[in-house]
């Protein structure tokens, strides 16, 4: 199943250059009607170094170029931000240590009144998302729209009167709920972008309206802005009902493709969710092996213990894995990997794992191909009596024949204290693969 089979589809006109600073196609428009309302689409293209294509000299991710946390950038003339992208680049592969980081030298662009009006306009429309318009790592940024091998942020503006000529061809959205402020992750020229509706209510109730303070910046800062642009006119009346088109976002994407899916009311249903789908298939296979020995922890519970040996050649060894439990009354989390430890020296990389018993419970009660499938694709698991059997200690011991070579004499690092006061702390974040619930 593709995007195409779950998205709505919208078809704007011909995308044209708006004459705009030194490249007439740093900013560009078109037209599109949805719902029977015409909204003027402004394209504003943003320094996305991610899309540059640079030589062998380079050796490290263009995206390094990126100023992260600043705001996202108007890209005026591509020539000066790919030279200033490789420049930095260059400098940033001869550092070795973080203080010795270079500088990004932004290029000076002499901006005319209309280009510094353009801006100024598009700093406002960015004002109302937090993380979306900054440079990140988290996942959180827009979307861009891509145009000519470069990134742009569009926005689409409602036009009370239409001057289009020929008329524009009507397309629909239909929105999945009723409430007052909708908004569907459509399919836009075959690429993703956000369709919003803010539905005002009568003026003796609009006092108490959750959407006012939305409704009116929306008004001040992209209609406004848009409207002292001259790129549409407001309403004798003011604006009241509002459609418009704006950048979908990762976060917006999630949501329009999230599938509700309720528990009856004798049964439980389980995701299992990881960081490393690979190195966490492996684990559950040599669980299922019997690969893990007993030791005695510093909790009540017994503690079991899992090594992979691993090569140098593989960057990501660390690894989480956990279960999501959600009944029709409670929802509960349990993790099925504890501390890890990685130790590495000329040989390779040695990956030491706390295997919690209800991972070792999880395997003996379901088959291996479901939970596989689970990890990889995101398959729920719909079963009964669980949560009452991961309380209970393993049944079976180790299969100690199976075992990796781990001597009885040999140090084992998962007893080692976090923090022995000398070495640093470090506090790691975890980024599953998907959100199932």
């Amino acid at each position: 199943m593709t995007l195409t089979d779950v998205l709505q589809s919208i078809t704007p006109s011909k995308w044209q250059p708006a004459e705009m600073g030194p490249d007439p196609l740093a900013i560009i428009q078109s037209r599109v009607c949805i719902n029977g309302v015409e909204l003027q689409l402004v394209g504003t293209r943003i320094f996305w170094p991610r899309l540059f294509i640079f030589d062998d000299e380079i050796t490290v991710e263009a995206s390094t170029a990126e100023p992260f946390g600043h705001e996202l950038k108007i890209m005026w003339d591509v020539e000066p931000w790919y030279q200033a992208s490789r420049d930095y680049l260059l400098a940033y592969q001869c550092g070795d240590e973080c203080d010795d980081l270079p500088d990004f030298m932004e290029p000076i662009i002499t901006e005319c009144s209309r280009m510094q009006q353009h801006r100024h306009w598009f700093a406002q429309c960015l004002k109302g998302w937090i993380h979306e318009r900054r440079y990140n790592d988290d996942g959180a940024e827009f979307i861009p729209f891509l145009y000519q091998g470069h990134a742009y942020l569009v926005f689409g503006m409602p036009c009370p009167t239409s001057i289009s000529h020929p008329p524009l061809r009507p397309q629909y959205v239909q929105f999945s709920d009723e409430d007052s402020n909708r908004y569907q992750v459509v399919l836009f020229e075959g690429q993703l972008m956000q369709v919003e509706t803010l539905s005002v209510p009568p003026h003796l109730e609009r006092h108490d309206w959750e959407y006012e303070d939305y409704h009116r910046r929306l008004c001040s800062d992209l209609l406004g802005g848009a409207t002292a642009a001259g790129w549409i006119s407001p309403p004798p009346a003011g604006w009241g009902d509002l459609l418009f088109l704006s950048p979908a976002s990762h976060e917006t994407l999630e949501h329009e493709l999230r599938i509700e899916i309720k528990p009856e009311s004798d049964e439980t249903l389980c995701t299992l969710q990881t960081d490393n789908p690979d190195l966490a298939v492996e684990v559950l296979e040599r669980a299922r092996m019997g690969q893990f020995t007993c030791y005695e922890g510093a909790g009540v519970e017994a503690s079991y213990a899992m090594r992979i040996e691993l090569p140098t050649a593989i960057a990501r060894v660390d690894i989480s894995l956990s279960l999501k439990i959600i009944e029709e009354t409670a929802w509960q989390s349990t993790h099925l990997i504890g501390r890890r430890v990685i130790q590495r020296d000329a040989s390779g990389q040695t990956l030491y794992l706390e295997i919690k018993p209800a991972l070792i419970k999880l395997i003996q009660r379901q088959p291996l191909k479901v939970l596989k499938k689970a990890i990889r694709e995101g398959q729920v698991l719909r079963v009964h009596g669980l949560c009452e059997e991961l309380q209970e200690a393993p049944t079976l011991p180790p299969n100690t024949a199976a075992l990796e070579p781990l001597e009885i004499d040999e140090p084992n690092p998962l007893r080692e204290p976090y923090f022995d006061g000398e070495d640093q702390l470090f506090i790691r974040s975890i980024r599953y693969q998907r959100a199932n619930f």
